[in-house]
Parts: C-alpha cells; sequence; structure tokens
C-alpha cells in the first residue's frame, strides 16, 4: 500500500506513505548531496510502476503526487445530504470537462451497509470516509470535509501542483465559503457543484466570485405538486401536470432588490452566511399586500409569479415607495410529512419527486400573524400541540426541535436551542426562525406513531393496532414505566422519549444527540383554558 486508506487514517485525504514521500520528495531535511541523482532515479523508477498500476484499475491507491500528473479532481461529497444520483451527476460533469475523477463520500459509518451505497462504495476511483456521529449536534460531515480539503489544498500547493489537481465540492449549503477561498487564495482551481434547486446556496458562492456547476438532479425535474397559499392565510395542495424549471437567475434578481428594500430579505443572525429564500420571501409579500393566492410549492413559481407582476407595473414596480415595509410579523410554514417508506417508483409517478410526495402529505401552506401565542399555535397546527393528550407546551417544542428535518434547518438557521436552554429561550429561538427568511418555510409535522403501535402490540401492552389514543397512552405509560423512561406529561412526549431510548439501545452511529429544557411546567392547554375563562 502506498498510502493509508481513509479508513486507516483519522483524516480521508490520501496522503502519501512514508515510503511514498521518501522516493518522491526526499527524505525530511534532506539538502542536495551525491545521493540526490540515486535518489532521483528511483523516484523516477517508482513513478513509472504507479502509472502502470494506474492503467490497471488501482489509482485509489496513488499518492497525490502520483495522481496528478494528469488533469484530474478530488470530489468530495456530503453523503448526509446528496443522493447517489446527485453524486453520479457530478461525477459525469466534471468528467465532461476532461478531469479524471476521484470521489470520497463522507457519511456515518453504518452507511457502507446499505446495499446501494455499498455498490457505490465499490466502485473505481470511489472511496467511502466513514464520520462518526457527534453528541453535541454539530455537522460532523462538513467539520471532516473542511479539515481534509484544507490539508489538501496545502499539502497541493506545496508540491506546486495547481495546475493539474483540481478541488471539487458537491453541497447544497453555505458552509464552506470559506473553506473554498482559502483553497482558491492558494491558486488551486476549486469547482462548488450545487443542486440547482438551491438557488440560495449557489447565489452565496457566485457572489464570492466562486466557480458554481449547477446540478439537475434527473429524478427531480418534473415536480407535480403545487402548493397555494389562498389570500385568507390558509393553504391547499394538489397535483397538476410536469413542469421543469431552467435557470431562474434572472426572474430570482428582478425581485430581490425590492424585497431587499421592503425588509423582506434579511439574513438570519449567526456567523453562517445565511441568505434568505426568495421564494419564502415572495410569499410573504403576496399575502402581506392582499394580492390574492399564489403558488408557493415549487419555490421558482412564487418568484416568477412576483416577477411577472414587478415587470407589469413597469418603473414604480420596482419602487418599494409602493409597497409595504415587512415588519417580521409574519410567519410562512409549509408542513411536510416525513421521509417515510414507501415506493420510490411510486413516488417519482405520481407526484414527480420523494419532495413532493411528503409536501402533499403535509396538507398545504398557512400563513399567520406574529403574536405573543405564534410558536403554539404554528406548534398546534402541525399536530404537536393540542388541548387534549398534548398540551405541554415544552414538551411539543422538545418533540419538534429533535425532529431530523427541523433540526437541521434550525441548525442551519443557527437557531437550534442548546442543551442548557430552557423551554422559554427555546420558544424564542422558534419564534424568530418562523418570522425569518432564511429557510424555505419548511417544518415537518408531528412523526407517525405507527411503528409505537406494532411495537406495543407486539410487547403485549396493546390489544390491537386501531387502539384510540388513550389506550396508546396507557401502554406507552407502562412501556416508560418498565423501561425507566423520564415521565412525560404528553402523548407526543412519550412517543418521543421511547423512539429515544430504542435508538440509544441499538447503538445508532447516524443518531446526534438530544436537545433537553426544563420541561414541567404549567402547561399551555391550562394556560389556555386559564385566558378562556377570565375572557
Amino acid at each position: 500500500m502506498l498510502h493509508h486508506s481513509c479508513r486507516q487514517r483519522r483524516s480521508s485525504i490520501p496522503l502519501a506513505s512514508e515510503a511514498c514521500r521518501r522516493f518522491c520528495t526526499g527524505p525530511p531535511g534532506f539538502k542536495a548531496s551525491k545521493f540526490r541523482l540515486c535518489l532521483g532515479l528511483q523516484g523516477f523508477l517508482w513513478h513509472q510502476a504507479a502509472r502502470k498500476w494506474r492503467n490497471q484499475g488501482s489509482s485509489r491507491h496513488l499518492c497525490l503526487a502520483c495522481k496528478a500528473e494528469r488533469r484530474s479532481a478530488r470530489l468530495f461529497v456530503d453523503g448526509d445530504t446528496h443522493s447517489i444520483a446527485d453524486v453520479k451527476e457530478a461525477i459525469e460533469m466534471l468528467q465532461k470537462k476532461g478531469l479524471d475523477v476521484w470521489t470520497t463520500v463522507y457519511a456515518a459509518p453504518r452507511r457502507a451497509e446499505n446495499k446501494n451505497w455499498g455498490e457505490f462504495f465499490n466502485r473505481a476511483a470511489t472511496s467511502f470516509c466513514p464520520v462518526p456521529r457527534r453528541e453535541d449536534l454539530g455537522e460532523a460531515n462538513d467539520e471532516q470535509m473542511m479539515a481534509d480539503l484544507r490539508l489538501l489544498a496545502c499539502s497541493t500547493a506545496r508540491r506546486a501542483r495547481t495546475s493539474s489537481l483540481a478541488l471539487a465540492l458537491l453541497t447544497s449549503d453555505t458552509d464552506f465559503l470559506e473553506t473554498v477561498a482559502f483553497a482558491t487564495g492558494l491558486g488551486i482551481d476549486t469547482m462548488v457543484l450545487i443542486p440547482q434547486r438551491h438557488v440560495n446556496t449557489a447565489n452565496a458562492y457566485r457572489s464570492r466570485g466562486f466557480q458554481v456547476m449547477p446540478i439537475l438532479r434527473r429524478e427531480l425535474c418534473s415536480p407535480k405538486v403545487r402548493a397555494i397559499l389562498h389570500g385568507d392565510g390558509s393553504g391547499s395542495v394538489r397535483i397538476g401536470s410536469p413542469c421543469s424549471f431552467g435557470d431562474y437567475e434572472e426572474e430570482a434578481e428582478g425581485i430581490r432588490p425590492l424585497l431587499q428594500d421592503l425588509g423582506y430579505c434579511q439574513p438570519s443572525l449567526g456567523d453562517r452566511d445565511a441568505r434568505p429564500f426568495l421564494g419564502h420571501a415572495a410569499a410573504k409579500f403576496w399575502y402581506n399586500e392582499g394580492l390574492g393566492d399564489i403558488e408557493v410549492f415549487p419555490a421558482p413559481l412564487a418568484i416568477a409569479t412576483l416577477h411577472r407582476l414587478v415587470q407589469n407595473q413597469g418603473a414604480k414596480g420596482v419602487r418599494s415607495e409602493k409597497w409595504q415595509q415587512y415588519r417580521e410579523n409574519l410567519a410562512f410554514v409549509l408542513p411536510c410529512a416525513a421521509r417515510r417508506g414507501g415506493s420510490k417508483a411510486t413516488a417519482l409517478r405520481v407526484y414527480g419527486s420523494l419532495r413532493d410526495r411528503q409536501v402533499y402529505q403535509g396538507g398545504g401552506p398557512f400563513m399567520l400573524r406574529s403574536s405573543e401565542d405564534l410558536v403554539p399555535r404554528v406548534l398546534q397546527r402541525l399536530g404537536y400541540l393540542d388541548q387534549e393528550l398534548n398540551g405541554s407546551l415544552a414538551e411539543a417544542i422538545l418533540v419538534f426541535v429533535n425532529t431530523n428535518y427541523n433540526k437541521g434547518t434550525l441548525r442551519k438557521m443557527n437557531l437550534l436551542p442548546k442543551v442548557s436552554d430552557s423551554a422559554d429561550l427555546a420558544a424564542k429561538k422558534l419564534q424568530e426562525a418562523f418570522t425569518s427568511t432564511a429557510s424555505p418555510g419548511i417544518w415537518q409535522v408531528v412523526p407517525s406513531d405507527r411503528f409505537l403501535r406494532q411495537l406495543l402490540q407486539k410487547r403485549g401492552l396493546l390489544d390491537n393496532l386501531d387502539a384510540n389514543p388513550e389506550e396508546l397512552l396507557k401502554a406507552m405509560q407502562r412501556y416508560a414505566e418498565e423501561a425507566q423512561l423520564p415521565r412525560m406529561e404528553s402523548y407526543n412526549g412519550y412517543a418521543f422519549r421511547i423512539k429515544q431510548s430504542l435508538q440509544e439501545l441499538s447503538s445508532d452511529p447516524s443518531r446526534t444527540g438530544v436537545v433537553e429544557f426544563e420541561l414541567h411546567k404549567k402547561t399551555w392547554a391550562q394556560e389556555n383554558h386559564s385566558s378562556s375563562s377570565v375572557s
């Protein structure tokens, strides 16, 4: 072996082993001497052997100096965010530029156990870098990728190979802006590949002068689901004819100045370069101006609708004096269901994409005016809170922020509650998240209890799968007592604790830490009942 594989090193960068360094560059501290010619000859023979092995398909075991003799690219992939189809499309795009592509996918250790991913990792010039999940809720993949990108950039620059080795990054967020700037600052050709639907992310990299290559996921290019926001703030969903979107950069840039002047496009607070989601901002503008119904999903429809309005208004349309200023007093929510099982082929045929199916099952968007009770109102609409079995606002927040999709969105906005936060502070962060345009406004509804029903019936705690919620709550309470789980006050709270305990027992490496609060205060149902009695 000429280098340590990423499974054997803490760093996943395929740097040369000590033997390879010795022959390629000479030993540490080597100076000119009568042995230089001998070492040069040894290095020449080493590279000739490496060429022979490369032609035999063993390129993944060569050092970077050997690989860089030809024009090549090292592709870094966040496997938690992108599908195999995304990665294949990225590789194909780089190959069309005449590059030999070596790909490394970063993901949780058990990703290799997945049949499809396992087969993909066995492809030539493709490797898998297992990244253990972090208990402190950080994005482990991003941090490992940043470290490896910087290490490879430094190694490449030191060897003066910047013209023959390019770096490529497949990402959907702006976390790598500074890392890409670091690599380009060293004179290394660096490309950022971004799925075409992530317009804001692409704009963030373009605004810094970086080379952006949009990826059109072929399986997702014909969405059928339409989400309509009605003039009264309610919403609906329907299945329409397939549609596709090209590069709508012109429409986006046509409405961005107006939305910025009116205050709809304000990046979220924090150290990340968060960009406003124009579809979200356009929906709030449309509702605030009382312009009636508007299609808000897919987001390009809302952008195109507002762009047509601005164009039809002529010069007056782009003047902010004509329109109302945004006071951060609106919460736009597009509910989506969990990405649970089901036939992928059926989802593509009926809905157009997996995300379209999630949005359709979410039931439709809604808009709420900001108020002191905005957070409980949103959580009630999403199924986390009610006046019957789910009256604890603190527990509703706990379940909401620990749902995978919601947790990821809040983390990107720098609004994910910390372990030490109280429920009140967590609620303030949710208030800011719901009124901000630094997310697409998509939030996941409460998870299904189908799995719990099957579990409790199997344990003999539930007679049938169709038991009413009251019976299921009693069964969960008995299960929690036997398993010595924390006592909860709500149906969703018990469901969350049971699922959490099962994940801990399975030692799932994809599991991240859980956000905990001071939970047991007066419930929202009690407070709501008291206020109703007074009124």
